[in-house]
């Protein structure tokens, strides 16, 4: 009797279910990197003399209302006429906490190294807040969260930790943050396109408008924006429009009435605040070629500000793009976003080279073992089959299509154990190889993800249908252990082989002549 050993599919399923969840599950953590990116090569922007802070500058940032959401309020209308608007291009991820750093130092989530909500320690960067506290104004926040608190702490003097009315808020500092999140709650669950979703959007504007009335915009300064839209069934995070693009409004002292439509890079959030409050441009600002700084000159009333501090600032910035296009060109790029895209070009050749070479090394074991290329077809549509359902029910296939954790979960297990059900019924004594072979397959990408990527994500952020895949990944291929190592009826097998094992043919008996 042959000696019994362990069944090494058994092992095999294990190895897969542990490495897919430690990449999975430390994903969201490791997206963030805090030192940040080029940050060193950074040209600091000289501003020259300041203007005169306004009575009270409050800067409202209401969660997850989109473009068409924040057009629909009667106060964001008030603000257009009276004041400035622009429609405001977010750079990935189009996620909260990464945006409130873009927004606060005026550096893409790319290199502040904030790339996910699961940022716990203070941003690397210069941010506008602590500015402001060190030239003696009092700040205040208003936030249900410890996100701002987390990102930039002891730069507010107050933190009222409920949802009390904006004007309250208003009163308790010189530079206010109030931070409101309502419409962000009702998009997760219930979507943009909900009525619960619209209800929360009119809460927003009557918050508005009771702000607007308290405030003398002779003597103060509002600055109204969002972090990021929602999708029509709920989620953000990636590149498309209804998330990515948002609407920035700013009324009051030192903003000029221009009436109409314009845009804003989100990057040139921070730089505009510090010209209308007075301070200094943070000192990592994004400046270069191709910059978008120019569009905040259109906003502020030099008759306010005054023209020798526009004159200055102005020049401060043509040096400071000076001084960046030459540490661009000894990184071989234009501007930026050229530097950026070099690094994606990078990243999709090693990522075809690795898809190539993991696919041709599956063909080989398939044809060795089966001699058809069959169980490789289902395996791949066993990983890819779920891709392409989320897409259809959500429209996307990046960040954005995750509007709740349990509900991704949920669905994308079931249209798996669905696509592994019809691969067993197409066949039937091959199904335990396929399983075996998707979840190897599934695991050996998500290891790609690490390798080209590294486990502390590097720079560039990757691509949007990249950012998600390790969370796509962990689920298919834990989801598709389940059942294959179910289909194993014994632990033990005399020949230590399993479904993945390679065994010689038989070979027949030549007849006798």
């Amino acid at each position: 009797m042959a000696p019994l050993h362990p069944d090494p599919t058994l092992a095999l399923y294990a190895a897969c279910l542990a490495t897919s969840a430690v990449v999975g599950l430390t994903y969201n953590r490791r997206c963030n990197v805090e030192a940040g990116f080029l940050q060193d090569r950074t040209v600091t922007v000289d501003h020259g003399p300041r203007a005169e802070p306004p009575r009270r500058a409050v800067f409202v940032l209401v969660d997850g209302l989109s473009l068409e959401g924040a057009r629909s309020l009667p106060g964001v209308a008030r603000m257009a006429r009276h004041g400035h608007c622009a429609e405001t291009a977010l750079r990935q991820p189009t996620m909260s906490m990464p945006t409130y750093t873009e927004f606060s130092t005026g550096l893409e989530p790319s290199r502040t190294g904030v790339r996910s909500n699961a940022w716990d320690g203070p941003a690397a960067p210069e941010d506008t807040w602590h500015m402001a506290r060190a030239r003696g104004l009092s700040t205040a926040l208003q936030s249900d969260g410890p996100w701002w608190a987390d990102l930039f702490p002891g730069a507010f003097d107050v933190h009222v930790r409920s949802r009390d009315a904006w004007e309250q808020t208003a009163a308790l500092g010189r530079v206010i943050v109030i931070h409101e999140l309502a419409p962000d709650d009702a998009g997760h669950a219930d979507g943009a396109a909900s009525p619960e979703y619209a209800a929360a959007v009119q809460h927003t504007g009557e918050r508005l408008d009771r702000l607007l009335a308290a405030l003398d915009l002779e003597r103060d300064l509002l600055l109204f924006t969002s972090d990021h839209g929602h999708r029509p069934l709920g989620g953000h995070g990636g590149n498309e429009d209804d998330i990515a693009v948002v609407l920035t409004c700013a009324v009051g002292r030192g903003v000029v009435a221009r009436p109409g439509r314009s845009t804003l890079d989100a990057t040139a959030v921070a730089p505009l605040w510090a010209l209308l409050t007075g301070d200094r441009f943070p000192r990592h600002l994004r400046v270069g070629p191709g910059d978008g700084l120019d569009a905040i000159w259109a906003w502020a009333d030099p008759r306010v500000l005054g023209d020798g501090v526009m004159a200055a600032r102005r020049a401060a910035v043509v040096r400071g793009r000076a001084g960046a296009s030459a540490l661009l060109r000894d990184l071989g790029a234009e501007d930026w976003d050229a530097l950026e895209a070099q690094g994606h070009r990078a990243q999709a050749r090693q990522w075809s080279v690795g898809l190539a070479a993991l696919l041709l090394a599956a063909c080989a074991w398939a044809w060795r073992r089966h001699r058809s290329p069959t169980v490789v077809l289902l395996a791949v549509a066993v990983l890819g089959l779920p891709a392409a359902a989320l897409w259809l029910w959500k429209g996307t296939f990046s960040l954005s299509m995750i509007s709740t954790r349990l509900s991704f979960v949920v669905f994308t297990s079931a249209v798996t154990l669905a696509a592994a059900a019809v691969a067993g019924w197409i066949v039937r004594h091959r199904v335990a190889a396929v399983l075996a072979l998707a979840a190897v397959l599934g695991t050996a990408v998500a290891v790609l993800h690490v390798v080209i990527h590294g486990w502390q994500v590097g720079y560039p952020w990757p691509a949007p249908a990249l950012a998600v895949l390790p969370y796509y990944l962990t689920v298919v291929t834990c989801t598709v252990c389940l059942p294959g190592a179910a289909l194993r009826r014994r632990m033990w097998t005399p020949s230590g082989g399993g479904c993945l094992s390679v065994h010689p043919r038989p070979q027949r008996a030549r007849p006798r002549r």
